[in-house]
């Protein structure tokens, strides 16, 4: 009887970047959300009254007071503001979500990644990925309110279980139930474009990969982490250094031009391993034991 098929990761890893350099047309999604999300973040930020709010703040010792002062006079412009932003920023995002995945799936299929038919087809996957979030989420809730009904009912008939063991508890049942849904989860969006699925077949199909494959599912994740914990590192550090310059000037088109430089270095390098990231989960999907 043969054994299972052997995965060579590293292959499929520099496999993920030769599609990355022969398709840079796969960063344009990303790319264009990022410069639409930032300037809308400017209108928000000026509409809802935080410009003038941080322009006090600079200058006023009591930032609590003023802080909940301006909340109390603005919440209804700043509540607008947040939901607008939520809603629009939530409709790009999954148009671009959309739009990404078919081209990567192109990819993944070799063929070559156009932009124009993967716009086109994008209203295909729409509303299948709103209804995969709606049921993920669903999920989500359902694994909380059952693990904190399991951890209360512990805490009722056992005195055995204090407050601190129960809260310790309930930390290991999350983080258990949060790796669950991770590798059970990870490969849903290749499901999705590749077989073509439904929203609920996605989620059927994913968490029945996971169950027969296991070991796969864990290295593919494994190694999606640790780059993923490195990259993230850096990101991290690249914008709070250039956000530190931000101290150096009051002026505020100034100031705008260092937050645009700051979160657009960090965007670049969490995009390299974001596309990455997505090649190497579908190209582990289509080599799928």
């Amino acid at each position: 009887m043969p054994g299972k098929k052997r995965f060579d990761y590293p292959d499929l890893a520099l496999c993920s970047i030769k599609h990355m350099r022969k398709n840079p047309v796969l960063f344009l999604p990303d790319l264009i959300l990022f410069l639409i999300t930032f300037f809308i973040t400017i209108i928000f930020y000026k509409y809802s009254g935080l410009s003038v709010l941080l322009s006090e703040i600079l200058t006023v010792e009591a930032r609590t007071e003023l802080i909940k002062m301006f909340l109390s006079e603005n919440w209804l412009q700043v509540l607008v503001s947040v939901l607008i932003f939520a809603f629009v920023t939530f409709i790009l995002g999954v148009s671009t979500e959309a739009i990404k995945f078919t081209m990567i799936k192109q990819v993944i299929l070799k063929k070559k990644a156009s932009l124009q038919k993967s716009w086109h087809d994008r209203n295909n996957y729409f509303w299948k990925i709103v209804l995969m979030k709606v049921m993920i989420f669903l999920l989500v809730l359902v694994a909380i309110f059952l693990l904190s009904i399991f951890s209360m009912t512990l805490f009722t008939i056992s005195s055995t279980f204090g407050g601190f063991s129960l809260t310790w508890l309930a930390s290991i049942l999350a983080l258990i139930v949060f790796v669950f849904f991770t590798l059970s989860l990870l490969f849903r969006y290749a499901i999705l474009f590749l077989e073509n699925k439904s929203a609920g077949k996605t989620i059927k199909n994913s968490f029945i990969f996971f169950k027969k494959n296991k070991r796969h599912t864990f290295n593919v994740w494994l190694i999606t982490t640790l780059i993923g914990i490195v990259f993230g590192i850096l990101a991290a550090t690249t914008s709070i250094y250039l956000a530190q310059l931000q101290v150096l000037t009051n002026v505020m088109i100034i100031i705008y031009i260092i937050s645009f430089m700051s979160s657009f270095a960090a965007f670049a390098i969490r995009i390299l391993f974001t596309i990455w990231s997505q090649l190497f989960i579908f190209e582990n999907y289509k080599n799928k034991p």
